[in-house]
This record gives C-alpha cells, sequence and structure tokens, in this order.
C-alpha cells in the first residue's frame, strides 16, 4: 500500500514538473510575442 502510495504521489510529481516546463515555456513565448509588439510599436 504505501509504495504505491509513493509510486502515485512520484507520478503527480512528474506530472507537476513537466506542467510547470510547459506554463514556463507559453510564458516566454508570451514575453517574446510582447517584445515583438513592443518593438513593431517603436518603429
Amino acid at each position: 500500500m504505501l509504495r504505491a502510495a509513493c509510486c502515485v504521489l512520484r507520478a503527480a510529481c512528474c506530472v507537476l514538473r513537466a506542467a510547470c516546463c510547459v506554463l514556463r515555456a507559453a510564458c516566454c513565448v508570451l514575453r517574446a510575442a510582447c517584445c515583438v509588439l513592443r518593438a513593431a510599436c517603436c518603429v
């Protein structure tokens, strides 16, 4: 039982980490888009 619970928690951890990475990537893309828009506005 404990081992199974441990495995589930570890899997959940991995999923959360992956989600974190995806969110960070999305954040970077949005920031880049913002920078491009600002540059376009400046020009």
